[in-house]
């Protein structure tokens, strides 16, 4: 069996969008903004850090 790595999230989606729409929508920042998060930093390679932030004011539900 696989060890799994303890600070890891994992969640798998079957998403109906071609794969390089799909590609850019988690990749870039400015599309993650458009419907998820306020903000977001991505450095896209492995290892790097995401930083994803809502605002509470903006989402007082969330």
């Amino acid at each position: 069996m696989k060890k799994r790595q303890q600070n890891a999230i994992s969640k798998a989606k079957i998403i109906q969008a071609p794969p390089n729409v799909v590609f850019n929508a988690l990749s870039q920042p400015e599309k993650i903004t458009e419907w998820f998060q306020d903000e977001a930093t991505l450095d896209n390679r492995v290892g790097g850090k995401i930083s994803l932030v809502t605002r509470k004011e903006i989402h007082p539900d969330w």
